[in-house]
C-alpha cells in the first residue's frame, strides 16, 4: 500500500479536493505536464501541487512519467484552519525546534497525541500532564467536563490517538471522538495494550476511519469498556472504499491545507533521484520494502494492507463491556472485511449491561454486526431466574448487513443469558445465518500466501517515499483473494475449532430472556435468522421467530445438528420461509420439550419456482435506471452505504473488457462524470438504504447501465485483475518487477478503472463457487444440475478471470446449483424431531410446502411434510391427555412435479403421538397437468404421511383433511410388509375427509384399539372411503367404533383441491367403508387380507356407508360397509354387539368347488383353543331396518360362543355356517341365511332362536301370521369362481333343484368387488421415480381351517326357541282364533335336509295378550318347513306376577324413624347442654343428623331397609332465668329398599322430610314435707315436633320385564316430655353425677292414599299409625378435663314399654281386574330397649362441639340414630 502509484491515489482522492469550494477560489488553475512516480493510463483529471496554491490540470491524453516523490510528509496543525481551543493552554508538548529530532514512527502515528507510555485521558486538561507523549497538535477540546478529538489525520495508525501501552479513558462526562482517519489502523485510537473506557458518562465515537482495521478503535491487546452511561460508535469504517464515505466537507479542506501546507525544505531530493530509488527498489535492492515497491496497482499486498476488518473496534484479543447503565451502541459502522461493528480475535464479553444495539451495520465479508472468533456471550447477573425480578438488559441487532455469513453476529460460539430482551431483526447475509452465523470452521480459508503485519513503530518497515501514497488513504487498496480470508491466528483458530466442536456443546445459547424476537432476517443461502451447529433456546418467557428467510434451507434457524426448546413460555412462529426445507426450523434434530404455554408454527412456507421467464421479486423493485438481470449474485454489494455506483461501473467495464484497449474506455469518463457519479453516489446509498426490505434476498444494482452481469457474479482474485487490466504485459511472478517508465497507451489503464478494481477486490471476496450458482433457490427443469452458464446469460462476459478461477471440489454449504430433490418441513424440517412434555397447547396452522414450478416446465422434486418433515422419526407426546396439539390448514403441493407429494401436515418415516391431536383442513395436492397418469404419483397423507409406522394413543380428531390417498393418514412404504397405522387408547374422530382416490386411513396394515373411534361422513374417489389395507386390519373397540355416513362416489362435487383421476369401466364401488386389496399387481397371491372385529369393552357398528354412482344420484345408491379380498373374523364379548346395518361384499382369492378351500370365519372364539366356553358371548348382528342388507362373505363362518343375530329382511350368504354347543342363532321374520354356488356348503344348525317380537300387529302374510325366516341351500354351479358377491337375491327356495339351480348361477354373481381398474399404490419415499404400483409380495398359502359339514344340506337339531321380549307377537288380534303358524322355511328336497331331535322352547305360552299354547307340528317337517299349532286360551292384558303389598305400609316406620332422631338431637345434646344456674344466654346449634333402621322379615311384614341423613339447625334463648326456649329446622333424605327374592322383584323407594320442632326446659322442686321443707329437685324438658315426607319408589318384575312406580306423602307428629331427678349430686372435686328419668313419647304417622302407575296399577287408600311409649331410664354423667380443655359426657339406658299403638290397615285394589284386599303392617314389639350416648366438648366460653349415638332394638327391628353439631354461644 506504501508504494502504490501516486498518481493512481492522487487521480481519485483530490478530485473531490477539487470539489470544495471553500477553497476554490484561492486555487489559480495552470494547464501542464506533472512528473510524478508510477504510471496510470491517461485520463482527464484534478492533481493538486506543492507550491503557491496552483492547480494544475491536465486535459485529454498525456503519459506520466519520471514522477517524484516527498521523503516524508511533514505534520501540520490541522487546526489552523479554526482556533485552537483555549483549554489546552500548558499542555506539554514538544517543541517545533525538536520537529526534527522525532523519528518517523511518532510523526506518522497519533494525529493528535502520540504516547509512550499508558495514556490516561479524563474530563480534565490537566490530564495530559506529566504524561510521556508528544502532541502533534493542541486542538484537543477540554471544557465543563468535555472531551473532544475531531477531524485528525494519521499517516499510519491512531488518526487521534496512538500509545505505545495502554490507553485508558476514565472520569469524563462526555467524550467525543469523531472525524479522524488513519491511513492504516485505529480511525481514532491505536493501542499496542489493552484499550479502556471507565467511568465515562457520554462516550461517542463518530465517522472516523482505519483503511486497514479499527476504524473507530483498533487494540492490539484487549480492549475494557465500563461503568459508563452511554457509549456510541456511529459511522465508523474499516477499509479503503468504506473510510472514504467519512469524509465530510471540513475533512476535505483541512486536507487540502495539510497538502498545500508541504514545504520545499522537506523536498530535499531530485525527482530523477527518486526516480532511481525508486527503480532500484523494484529491481530488488532492498529485502525489506522493494517487494512492495514492485507491486502494480493489480499487484497483491499483504492480507493486513487490506484488512479491512472492525469498523467500530478491532482488538487482537478480547472485548470486554460490563456496567454500562445506560446503552452501548454500533450504529451504521463499515467494515470492508469482517465485523463492521465489531472484530475481535478472542472473545466478546458483555455483562450487567442495560442495553446493547447494533444497527445498521454493515461489512463486506462476515459479521455485519460483529465478528468474535471464539466466544460472544452477553448476560447479567441481576437475576437467577425469568421469575425472579429485576431482569435487565437487553440485546438488539438490527438492520445489519454482511456479503458473507452473518449479517448480524458472526462468531464461533454466542451465548445470551439472564437478559429481558433480545431482538434480532432485519438483519440479511449474502451467505448464511441472516442475523446469526457461529460454524466459523465452515468458512473456506483461503490458501494466498500471508506475510506478518509490519510493526507500525519499527522504523525499518516505513518507506522512504510515502507521503504521497499516505494522504491519499481512501483509495489504495487492492484485489481481495478469491475466498474470505483469515489471518493465520484466525486460521489456526478455525482449526482449533474444527477440531474441538466433535465434542462441543452448544454454540448457540440463549436462556433466561424475558422477550426474544428474531423477525425478518433474511440469508441468500442456509439460516435466515441463524446458521449453527448446535443450538439451545431455554427459560424465555416469550419467543417470537417471524418473517425470517432464506434462499436454502431453514428460513428461521439453520443447525447443522440440533437445535432445542426448553422451558418456553410463550413460542411464536410465523411467516417464515425458506426455498427447499424447513421454513421456520431446519436442523438434524428438533426437540421442543418443557413448553409452558401456547407455542404456534403458522404460516411458514417452503417454495421452490422454477420460471420460464425468471423476474426479479416485486417486493424489491430495480433502482431507477439499473439493469435488470436474470439471476444476481448473492455475493454481490447489498450495502448501499458502500457502493459507488461509477466504481462499481468501471469494474464492469474492465471486466468486460478483457484484453481489448483500454483506451477507448478512457474517453468515456470525464471529470463532470466523475462529480456527477459522486452525487449518485450519495443519492444511491440513502435511496437504497430506505428501499432495502428484511425478506429481500436480491441485490440492489449498479445506477450504471453498462455494467455486465458479471459484475455480481464474477469472482475478483488478484490474477484476474492482472489478466484483465494488462494486456500482453507480464504479471510481476516472485517478486520480479513491472517494467518501469512511460508505458504505452495500450499498457496504461485509468485511473477510476484502477481504482474501481481494488474497490470490487476490497469487498466481493466470496468463493468463486458462488458465482456459479443462481441466487434463486430453483429446482431444475432436467436432471442436469443448474450452472452458471443457464443461470446467468451473461456470465460468458466475464471473460478468462472467471473461467481461470479454480472451482471448489465441493460446493459450499447452501448452494443451490443441484438439482432439487426435495421440498418440505413448511415450519420445521429435521431427521429426529421431538416435542415433548409441554404443558399448553399447540398450533401448527397454514403452513406449507410448495413446488410452484410453472406450467410448462417439469419438476422431480418430491414435496413432503405441510407443517413438519423428519427424516427418521416424528414424535409428539405432552405427557398429559389435557394439553392438545392443532395441525390446521398445512398444505404440501406442486404445480407440475412427478415426483411424491405427501404429508399436508406432518410426513416421516416413524410417527408416533401420545397427545391429543386435531388435524383440520390439511391437504396433500398435485396438481400437475402436463403429465400422464403413469408419470403423476398419487399424494398420500393430507394430514399425516408416513413409510414404515404411525402410532397415535392420546386421541385424535381428522376434519376435512384432503389427498389422493389417506385424506387423514396415508401410510405408503416402498415393499408392502408389516407398515402398521396404529391407533391405541383415546378417542378418534375421522369427520368429513375427502380422498381423491382412496380411503381416510390407507396404509399395509391397520389397527385400532381405542375407547372411541367414529368415521363419520368421509369420501372418496375409489373403494373404502373410511379405511384401505392391503395387509391386515384390527379394530377394536374399547368403547365405541361407529362407521356411518362414509361415501364412495364418482364425483365430488365439493372438493376443489385437483382434479380426482377418472376411473375405467362401470364398476360397482363395494366398500364404502373398509376395503381390503392385495398389493399385488398380477393378483398372483393367493392368500386373503385378515380382518379382525373385535368389540371387547365397547359396540362396534356400520351404518350408512354408501356407493353412489354420482354425488347427487340417491336413487341407485348401494350401501356396503366392507369389501375387498378380506378374510373376516369377529369377536364380542359379553354384552358387546358388532352391527351391520349395511352389506358385507368380500371377495376371495381362493378357488374350488369344496368348502374346505375357503376361508373360515370365526365369531367369537376363544383365544385359549382348548377352552370350551369362550369369554367372547356377545352378538353379531346383521340388519336391513335402514336400507337393503344381503351381505356376501365368501367364507365358512364358525359361531363359536355368543349370538349371530339376523334381522327381518336381511340375509347373509356364505360358503358353508356351523354352530357350536352354546351358542345361539338368532333369525327374524323374512330372514335368510343361505350358502353361496361357488362351493359345496353345508348349513349345521344347533338351538336355533326365532324373535317374533318384530311382527307387525295384525300382519299376516298369505294366511301365515308372520313371514318365517329361511335356511336356504343353493347348489354349487359355477365352478368354484371366487366367491364373489351377487348383485341379485336368490329366489326363495320353494321350487325344486332345478330352478334353484336356473336362478342362482353364474351370472347372478354380479362384478368383483375388486374390479377396479386403478392399481395398488406402492411405496414413493425410497424410490421416488417410480409410480405407485402394487409391489408382488408373494407369500406361502395357508391351507383354511376344514370345517365338519356335508355338502349342500341343512342339518337342523336341538332347540328352537321362540322369543317375544317386548310381548308383541302375543298382542296380535290373528291368534284369537286356533290355527297353524309356519315358523322356519327349509330346503324342500329331502336330501338337503336333516332335522334331529327338534324341540320347541322359549315363549311358547304367553302370560298376557293373547294366552294359549304353542306346540311343534311334526307332519311338517317333510315339507320344507317347521310349523307350530297354536291353541287359543284367552286374552290377559298384564302377565299375573304374585305380590306383597307390605312394602308401602312399612315404609310408615321409617317416617316414625326420621321423627325420633331428630327429637332424641333435641333432648341429648340442646336439652341436656342447659346449665340454668348461669345468666341468660343465647345459643345457635349446627347438627348433621343420620339413621338406620332394618327389619326382618315376618309372616305380616316384609324384610326391608331404611337409612337417612340430613342437617338441622337450631336457636333457644333463656328468657327468664330458669326457663330456656328453643326452636329448630330440620330436613332429612332417605332411602328404602325392600327385595322379594322368592318372587323376584325389588322395591327401591326415595323419601326426603321437612320438620319443625319447638323444645324448653325448667328446673323446679318437688315438695316433700312442707313442714321441713324437704323437696326432690326435678328438670322438665319437653319437644314437639311436625315432619312433612314424600316418598317416590319403583317396583321391578324382571321376569316379566315390568316396573311399576309409586309416589305418595305421609304427615308427622311427635311429641315428647322428659323428667329427670337427681339421684347423686357431684362432690366437692367430684364431677359425677347419677340421674333418673322417665318420658312420655307419642308419634303418629298418616299415610295418605295414592295410585301405581305403569304395570297393572293398584290403589292405596290412607293408613294411619300412632304410637305411645315410656322410656325409663338411668344415666351417669361425668367431665374430663385437661389443657384447658373440658369434656363432658353423658350415658344412659332406657327400657321403653309401648302402651299404646296401632296396627296399620291399608286397602288396595288392583285396577285392571278389581281385586282388592287389606294390608296390615308389620309394627315392631311391645318391648324394646334404647341406649344413649352424647358428649360435650368445651372449647372455650364460647363454643361447643357435641355429639350424641342412639341405638334401639327389639325383636325385629334395629335402629342407629345419630347426631353431631357445633354451638356457638352469644
Amino acid at each position: 500500500m506504501k508504494f502504490m502509484s501516486a498518481t493512481a491515489v492522487f487521480a481519485a482522492a483530490l478530485s473531490s479536493v477539487t470539489e470544495a469550494s471553500s477553497i476554490q477560489d484561492q486555487i489559480k488553475n495552470t494547464d501542464c505536464n506533472v512528473s510524478k512516480l508510477g504510471y496510470s493510463t491517461s485520463q482527464a483529471f484534478t492533481d493538486m501541487m506543492l507550491a503557491d496554491n496552483t492547480e494544475y490540470r491536465a486535459a485529454d491524453s498525456v503519459s506520466f512519467y519520471d514522477f517524484s516523490t516527498s521523503s516524508r510528509l511533514p505534520r501540520k496543525h490541522l487546526s489552523s484552519s479554526s482556533e485552537a481551543s483555549p483549554t489546552t493552554e500548558g499542555v506539554s508538548s514538544s517543541s517545533s525546534g525538536e520537529t526534527d529530532e522525532k523519528t518517523e514512527e511518532e510523526l506518522d502515528n497519533g494525529g493528535i497525541i502520540y504516547a509512550r507510555e499508558k495514556l490516561t485521558i479524563s474530563e480534565s486538561q490537566d490530564s495530559l500532564s506529566n504524561q510521556s507523549i508528544e502532541l502533534h497538535d493542541n486542538s484537543i477540546f477540554f471544557g465543563e467536563g468535555e472531551v473532544i478529538f475531531d477531524h485528525r489525520v494519521a499517516l499510519k495508525n491512531g488518526g487521534a490517538i496512538y500509545g505505545e501501552k495502554e490507553v485508558v479513558f476514565e472520569n469524563i462526562k462526555s467524550l467525543l471522538v469523531e472525524v479522524n482517519i488513519a491511513v492504516e489502523k485505529g480511525g481514532s485510537v491505536y493501542a499496542k495494550e489493552r484499550v479502556s473506557l471507565e467511568n465515562v458518562t457520554e462516550a461517542t465515537f463518530s465517522s472516523n476511519g482505519g483503511e486497514q482495521g479499527g476504524g473507530g478503535i483498533y487494540s492490539e491487546q484487549d480492549m475494557l469498556i465500563s461503568d459508563c452511561n452511554n457509549v456510541h460508535f456511529q459511522g465508523n469504517a474499516a477499509g479503503a472504499t468504506a473510510v472514504k464515505q467519512c469524509l465530510d466537507e471540513e475533512m476535505i479542506v483541512l486536507l487540502a491545507e495539510c497538502v498545500d501546507s508541504l514545504s520545499e525544505d522537506t523536498l530535499d531530493s531530485t525527482p530523477e533521484t527518486e526516480q532511481t530509488e525508486s527503480n532500484g527498489n523494484q529491481d530488488g535492492s532492498s529485502e525489506t520494502e522493494d517487494t512492495q515497491v514492485s507491486e502494480s496497482p493489480e499487484s497483491t499486498p499483504s492480507p493486513d494492507d487490506v484488512l479491512g476488518k472492525g469498523g467500530g473496534i478491532y482488538t487482537e484479543k478480547s472485548l470486554t463491556i460490563t456496567g454500562i447503565t445506560g446503552t452501548i451502541d454500533f450504529v451504521s459502522n463499515i467494515a470492508t472485511d469482517s465485523g463492521a461493528g465489531v472484530f475481535t480475535k478472542e472473545n466478546l464479553s458483555c455483562t450487567n449491561t442495560n442495553s446493547l444495539q447494533f444497527l445498521k451495520n454493515s461489512a463486506g465479508q462476515h459479521g455485519g454486526g460483529a465478528y468474535v472468533t471464539q466466544t460472544m456471550s452477553v448476560t447479567n447477573t441481576t437475576s437467577e431466574s425469568i421469575t425472579t425480578p429485576p431482569l435487565i438488559g437487553e440485546v438488539i441487532f438490527s438492520e445489519n448487513t454482511a456479503k458473507g455469513h452473518g449479517g448480524g453476529i458472526c462468531t464461533n460460539k454466542l451465548s445470551l443469558s439472564n437478559l429481558k430482551t433480545v431482538t434480532l431483526t432485519k438483519n440479511s447475509a449474502k451467505e448464511s445465518g441472516g442475523a446469526i452465523f457461529t460454524d466459523l470452521a465452515s468458512i473456506p480459508i483461503t490458501d494466498t500466501p500471508e506475510s506478518s503485519t509490519p510493526s507500525s513503530s519499527s522504523p525499518a518497515s516505513t518507506p522512504e517515499v510515502v507521503a504521497s501514497a499516505k494522504i491519499n488513504r481512501f483509495f489504495a487498496s487492492t484485489a481481495k483473494p478469491a475466498a474470505p480470508s483469515l489471518t493465520e491466528a484466525e486460521s489456526d483458530q478455525t482449526d482449533q475449532t474444527e477440531t474441538s466442536d466433535t465434542n462441543s456443546d452448544i454454540d448457540v445459547s440463549i436462556e433466561n430472556i424475558l422477550n426474544v424476537a428474531i423477525n425478518q432476517n433474511t440469508s441468500a443461502k442456509k439460516g435466515g435468522a441463524i446458521y449453527g451447529k448446535k443450538a439451545k433456546l431455554s427459560r424465555i418467557n416469550n419467543l417470537e421467530l417471524s418473517g425470517n428467510s432464506s434462499q436454502d434451507v431453514g428460513g428461521g434457524l439453520c443447525l447443522t445438528e440440533s437445535v432445542e426448546f426448553d422451558a418456553i413460555g410463550s413460542l411464536l412462529s410465523h411467516y417464515n420461509s425458506a426455498a427447499k426445507e424447513g421454513g421456520a426450523i431446519h436442523s438434524k434434530t428438533v426437540t421442543l420439550s418443557n413448553l409452558k404455554s401456547t407455542f404456534t408454527f403458522a404460516d411458514n412456507t417452503v417454495k421452490a419456482i422454477v420460471e420460464s421467464t425468471p423476474e426479479a421479486p416485486e417486493e424489491i423493485p430495480p433502482v431507477e435506471g439499473e439493469e435488470s438481470t436474470a439471476t444476481e449474485d448473492p455475493n454481490s454489494n447489498t450495502e448501499g452505504s458502500s457502493a459507488n455506483t461509477n466504481l462499481e461501473g468501471s469494474q464492469g467495464d474492465t471486466a468486460d473488457t478483457g484484453t481489448g484497449d483500454v483506451n477507448n474506455e478512457s474517453q468515456d469518463t470525464s471529470d463532470t462524470g466523475n462529480a456527477e457519479s459522486e452525487e449518485q453516489l450519495q443519492d444511491s446509498t440513502q435511496s437504497n438504504e430506505e428501499n432495502t426490505l428484511p425478506n429481500s434476498n436480491i441485490d440492489q444494482s449498479n445506477e450504471n447501465t453498462d455494467e455486465s452481469s458479471d459484475s455480481h457474479t464474477e469472482e475478483i482474485t488478484d490474477e484476474s485483475v492482472s489478466s484483465s487490466s494488462e494486456s500482453g504485459s507480464s504479471t510481476p511472478q516472485d517478486g520480479g518487477a513491472a517494467s518501469s517508465g512511460a508505458p504505452s497507451g495500450d499498457q496504461s489503464i485509468s485511473a477510476n478503472a484502477c481504482l474501481a478494481k481494488s474497490y470490487a477486490a476490497s469487498t466481493d471476496s466470496s468463493p468463486v463457487s458462488n458465482s456459479s450458482g443462481s441466487e434463486e433457490p430453483v429446482t431444475s427443469s432436467s436432471d442436469s444440475d443448474v450452472t452458471a452458464s443457464s443461470d446467468n446469460p451473461d456470465s460468458s462476459s466475464s471473460g478468462d478471470s472467471a473461467g481461470d478461477s479454480e472451482e471448489p471440489t465441493e460446493p459450499e454449504a447452501g448452494s443451490t446449483t443441484e438439482t432439487l430433490t426435495l421440498i418440505g418441513g413448511g415450519a420445521i424440517y429435521g431427521e429426529t424431531v421431538k416435542i415433548e412434555n409441554f404443558s399448553g397447547q399447540g398450533i401448527f396452522s397454514g403452513n406449507k410446502a410448495i413446488d410452484n414450478t410453472t406450467e410448462g416446465s417439469s419438476s422431480k422434486s418430491d414435496v413432503l411434510g405441510g407443517a413438519v418433515y423428519a427424516k427418521t422419526l416424528f414424535n409428539l407426546d405432552s405427557g398429559s391427555s389435557r394439553r392438545t396439539v392443532t395441525f390446521s390448514g398445512n398444505t404440501v403441493s406442486s404445480q407440475s412435479t412427478t415426483g411424491q407429494v405427501a404429508g399436508g401436515a406432518i410426513y416421516s418415516p416413524t410417527v408416533t403421538i401420545a397427545t391429543p391431536v386435531v388435524f383440520s383442513k390439511n391437504s396433500a395436492t398435485n396438481n400437475a397437468n402436463n403429465t400422464t397418469d403413469t408419470q403423476r404419483k398419487d399424494t398420500f397423507g393430507g394430514a399425516i404421511g408416513a413409510t414404515s409406522a404411525v402410532s397415535l394413543s392420546g386421541g385424535a380428531h381428522f376434519l376435512e383433511n384432503v389427498a389422493d390417498l389417506g385424506s387423514a393418514i396415508g401410510l405408503v412404504p416402498g415393499t408392502q410388509n408389516t407398515e402398521t397405522v396404529k391407533l391405541e387408547s383415546g378417542s378418534y374422530y375421522f369427520e368429513k375427509n375427502k380422498a381423491l382416490k382412496r380411503a381416510t386411513i390407507y396404509a399395509p396394515v391397520v389397527s385400532i384399539k381405542a375407547y372411541t373411534a367414529t368415521f363419520n361422513q368421509n369420501r372418496s374417489l375409489e373403494e373404502g372411503s373410511a379405511i384401505y389395507f392391503t395387509k391386515e386390519a384390527s379394530i377394536e373397540s374399547l368403547g365405541s367404533v361407529l362407521f356411518t355416513g362414509n361415501l364412495v362416489t364418482l364425483t365430488l362435487s365439493t372438493t376443489t383441491e385437483g382434479t380426482p383421476a377418472t376411473t375405467s369401466g362401470d364398476v360397482t364401488k363395494y366398500g364404502a367403508a373398509i376395503f381390503g386389496q392385495i398389493a399385488s399387481s398380477n393378483g398372483s397371491q393367493t392368500d386373503n387380507l385378515p380382518l379382525k372385529l373385535i368389540a371387547s369393552g365397547g359396540n362396534i357398528c356400520f351404518r350408512n356407508n354408501e356407493y353412489r354412482p354420482t354425488s347427487s344420484d340417491t336413487g341407485t345408491s348401494t350401501f356396503c360397509s366392507i369389501a375387498g379380498d378380506v378374510k373376516l373374523t369377529m369377536q364380542a364379548a359379553k354384552g358387546k354387539t358388532i352391527s351391520f346395518f349395511d352389506a358385507i361384499r368380500t371377495s376371495t382369492k381362493k378357488t374350488g368347488t369344496q368348502a374346505t378351500a375357503y376361508d373360515t370365519l370365526d365369531i367369537n372364539k376363544s383365544e385359549d383353543s382348548e377352552t370350551v366356553n369362550s369369554a367372547f358371548t356377545g352378538t353379531i348382528l346383521f340388519s336391513s331396518e335402514l336400507h337393503e342388507n344381503k351381505s356376501y362373505i365368501p367364507q365358512n363362518v364358525v359361531l363359536h360362543s355368543g349370538s349371530l343375530v339376523l334381522k327381518p329382511n336381511t340375509e347373509l350368504h356364505v360358503i358353508s355356517f356351523e354352530q357350536k354347543e352354546g351358542s345361539s342363532l338368532v333369525m327374524t321374520p323374512g330372514s335368510v341365511l343361505s350358502n353361496q354356488t361357488v362351493a359345496d356348503g353345508a348349513l349345521v344348525i344347533n338351538n336355533m332362536t326365532i324373535d317374533l317380537s318384530s311382527v307387525e300387529k295384525n300382519g299376516i302374510a298369505e294366511g301365515n301370521i308372520f313371514t318365517p325366516p329361511e335356511l336356504r341351500i343353493i347348489d354349487t354351479t359355477t365352478g368354484g369362481s371366487g366367491g364373489t358377491p351377487s348383485t341379485d337375491s336368490e329366489s326363495n327356495q320353494n321350487s325344486d333343484d332345478t330352478e334353484e339351480q336356473n336362478n342362482n348361477d353364474a351370472s347372478n354373481q354380479g362384478e368383483s368387488a375388486n374390479g377396479s381398474s386403478s392399481p395398488a399404490v406402492a411405496a414413493a419415499h425410497t424410490s421416488r421415480t417410480r409410480n405407485f404400483a402394487a409391489a408382488a409380495t408373494a407369500t406361502p398359502t395357508t391351507t383354511p381351517t376344514a370345517t365338519t359339514t356335508t355338502s349342500n344340506q341343512v342339518i337342523l337339531g336341538g332347540e328352537i326357541k321362540l322369543i317375544d321380549p317386548n310381548g308383541t307377537f302375543f298382542q296380535n288380534p290373528a291368534l284369537r282364533s286356533d290355527q297353524q303358524i309356519s315358523l322356519l322355511v327349509l330346503p324342500t328336497d329331502s336330501s338337503k335336509m336333516q332335522a334331529q331331535k327338534i324341540v320347541l322352547t322359549g315363549d311358547i305360552a304367553p302370560q298376557k295378550g293373547y294366552t294359549g299354547t304353542l306346540t311343534l307340528d311334526p307332519d311338517q317337517l317333510q315339507n320344507g318347513t317347521i310349523s307350530v299349532l297354536w291353541k287359543f286360551d284367552s286374552y290377559r292384558q298384564w302377565a299375573y306376577v304374585p305380590r306383597d303389598n307390605h312394602f308401602y305400609a312399612n315404609s310408615i316406620l321409617g317416617s316414625q324413624m326420621l321423627m325420633v332422631t331428630v327429637k332424641q338431637g333435641l333432648l341429648n345434646d340442646k336439652m341436656n347442654l342447659a346449665r340454668f344456674e348461669e345468666v341468660s344466654y343465647n345459643n345457635l346449634w349446627i347438627s348433621g343428623l343420620g339413621t338406620m333402621l332394618s327389619q326382618v322379615g315376618t309372616p305380616t311384614s316384609e324384610e326391608f331397609t331404611y337409612y337417612s341423613r340430613g342437617a338441622s339447625v337450631a336457636l333457644d334463648a333463656k328468657p327468664a332465668h330458669d326457663v330456656i326456649v328453643g326452636a329448630a329446622f330440620s330436613k332429612m333424605i332417605g332411602k328404602t329398599k325392600s327385595l322379594k327374592r322368592e318372587n323376584n322383584y325389588t322395591h327401591k323407594g326415595s323419601e326426603y322430610s321437612y320438620q319443625a320442632s319447638v323444645y324448653g326446659g325448667k328446673p323446679f322442686h318437688f315438695v316433700i314435707n312442707k313442714k321441713t321443707e324437704k323437696s326432690l329437685p326435678l328438670l322438665l324438658q319437653g319437644v314437639i315436633s311436625y315432619g312433612y315426607i314424600k316418598h317416590d319408589t319403583v317396583t321391578h318384575y324382571p321376569t316379566i320385564r315390568e316396573r311399576n312406580k309409586g309416589e305418595w306423602e305421609d304427615l308427622g307428629w311427635l311429641t315428647a316430655l322428659r323428667v329427670s331427678s337427681v339421684l347423686r349430686t357431684p362432690a366437692q372435686g367430684d364431677t359425677k353425677r347419677i340421674t333418673v328419668y322417665g318420658e312420655l313419647e307419642y308419634s303418629s304417622i298418616r299415610q295418605k292414599q295414592f295410585t301405581e302407575t305403569e304395570y297393572d296399577p293398584r290403589y292405596f287408600d290412607n293408613c294411619t299409625y300412632r304410637n305411645l311409649a315410656i322410656p325409663m331410664g338411668l344415666a351417669f354423667e361425668g367431665e374430663l378435663s385437661g389443657n384447658d380443655i373440658l369434656m363432658y359426657n353423658r350415658f344412659s339406658v332406657a327400657y321403653m314399654l309401648s302402651i299404646y299403638r296401632n296396627s296399620p290397615t291399608c286397602k288396595y285394589q288392583v285396577l285392571s281386574s278389581g281385586e282388592g284386599g287389606e294390608i296390615i303392617c308389620g309394627v315392631p314389639t311391645r318391648n324394646s330397649a334404647r341406649g344413649e350416648y352424647s358428649t360435650q366438648l368445651y372449647l372455650g366460653p364460647l363454643w361447643t362441639l357435641y355429639g350424641s349415638y342412639t341405638i334401639e332394638a327389639d325383636a325385629h327391628t334395629l335402629a342407629h340414630m345419630m347426631n353431631c353439631g357445633a354451638r356457638m354461644t352469644f
